[in-house]
């Protein structure tokens, strides 16, 4: 059974207001609209207790009577239900609309679809050439077999990979000893730990708006609620300050280099601004580079922790995009006083990441440089040969090319992304609906694609998803 969710008047503004202000028509309806839109994506579970009307037109900085008849019009839905003295709450009974959110609840991040003709949803999924290599020579066997004389539970790490890592750093100008660096499961096991490290009933998370689904698969299910930190992704040091200064954030989440979705790049004048903020606040912040390497021109800016080394930063790396997905190799870099409760989380987790992947890691490690060069050149095909065929078999998608990682950010000209997803993944070309990568279920109009697949797939797979949009229009 779901845990009751009891917000506050300002939580819940903070989770109405983007919606409420993008929708259409009476201020009550759109209050309304929004309002059941978080009930049924389980953000206000059953039972979840609802501010007065007095106390959530005040902070929503609106008219009474708004609230009032926002209420009475999800009341007669049968959506919440109120009584004299007792208040409101959320119904015991809230059914689901289908297009609300497929799925069940808090899982956003895409699980790749192996039958489809080409997954636009998931991301990258083949292995690097040297990966294969090293994977399949099996030279790393010696090394290997020396680990199997002790127990082989490491809960921070080999501490052959964890100094390899550290040595990274070192080397990019950022002082970093091992004692510095915890091995984990993948990117997504990182921030998962994080999450439970820094967790608070009803706390909040500060991310970029949109983000990387997975960190809100995270930060959801250790029940943190996700807020946005600016109007949009871009966050410099002065929104991160006034976001701190209006909520009491417990971690604030950032992808400075190739953001997921949309592939930017933050200034390096920026990082240090961010940096700052953290530091005089005191407040954890993550810097996932995950896709950093991912890189299409130049080479990435300083992490955030370079410009703050003593600063509360937690910065989260990954061989996933490099090497291979499958390996479930990820870390965390961080203060040596802020790896307590992380390492006490991973041990409650799975007392250690797998000995046998961590020992092929230490030979990639040492490979990222080529892993980039070669990944680089072949995300710059795949990336022209997408444009192209989207300039000439959906004129009117919109989007920007991206300065890295591996996926385009696209504004539908009609409908919504989650009507065309739908639509999508029954003609074998699935794409994720723009919302699943929202904090607060806004960007309705967006879909998410990745274009990381060979140029030769993409030439047949791109017609497939014109045909499922010229569908979808015959649909609305």
């Amino acid at each position: 059974m779901t845990a009751n969710v009891d917000r506050s008047a300002e939580q819940l503004a903070v989770l109405l207001l983007a919606g409420w202000h993008q929708g259409r028509g009476p201020a009550y309806l759109r209050l309304a609209q929004s309002l059941a839109t978080q009930i049924r994506t389980g953000r206000l579970p059953a039972g979840s207790r609802l501010p007065t009307e007095r106390a959530l037109a005040r902070a929503l900085a609106i008219s009474r009577t708004s609230v009032v008849s926002a209420y009475s019009a999800l009341r007669e839905e049968g959506v919440i239900v109120s009584r004299q003295g007792a208040g409101t709450w959320v119904a015991g009974e809230v059914r689901a609309k289908p297009m609300d959110r497929p799925g069940p609840p808090f899982v956003r991040e895409a699980v790749a679809d192996p039958a489809a003709l080409c997954d636009f949803a998931s991301g990258i999924g083949t292995a690097d050439p040297y990966a294969v290599e090293v994977i399949t020579g099996g030279d790393w066997l010696g090394d290997l077999a020396a680990e199997t004389a002790t127990r082989g539970y490491l809960a921070l790490g080999l501490p052959a990979l964890r100094d390899a890592i550290a040595e990274q750093y070192r080397h990019a100008g950022l002082p970093t000893s091992a004692e510095q660096i915890v091995i984990t499961g993948g990117a997504q096991q990182a921030l998962s730990l994080i999450a439970a490290a820094v967790a608070e009933p009803g706390g909040l998370a500060g991310v970029q708006n949109p983000t990387y689904s997975g960190a809100l698969d995270a930060f959801s299910s250790a029940g943190l609620m996700p807020v946005p930190l600016a109007a949009g992704p871009e966050v410099d040091g002065r929104s991160l300050a006034e976001a701190l200064h209006r909520h009491r954030l417990r971690l604030c989440y950032l992808i400075p280099t190739c953001h997921s979705p949309t592939g930017s790049v933050m200034p390096a004048s920026t990082r240090a601004e961010i940096a700052a903020v953290a530091a005089a606040n005191d407040v954890p912040t993550v810097d996932d580079t995950t896709l950093a390497g991912l890189l299409l021109t130049g080479d990435p800016p300083p992490v955030l922790a370079s410009f703050a080394p003593d600063a509360p930063i937690l910065t989260v790396g990954s061989l996933s995009k490099l090497t291979w997905p499958g390996l479930r190799i990820g870390w965390i870099r961080a203060p040596a006083a802020r790896l307590a409760a992380i390492a006490a989380a991973k041990k409650a987790v799975d007392l250690g990441t797998s000995v046998v992947s961590q020992t092929i890691a230490v030979r990639l490690v040492a490979g990222l440089a080529q892993a980039t060069a070669r990944r680089r050149q072949s995300l710059l095909e795949s990336l022209d040969c997408t444009e192209k065929l989207l300039r000439e078999q959906l004129p009117q998608w919109q989007w920007h090319r991206p300065d890295g990682g591996y996926l385009l950010w696209i504004s539908l000209p009609a409908g919504d992304g989650t009507g065309f997803a739908t639509t999508a993944r029954q003609h074998g070309v699935p794409v994720m609906p723009g919302w699943q990568s929202s904090p607060n279920n806004t960007h309705t109009d967006r879909i998410r694609l990745c274009y990381g697949h060979p140029p030769d797939l993409l030439r047949h797979a791109i017609p497939r998803l014109a045909q499922a949009w010229h569908s979808y229009l015959g649909e609305i």
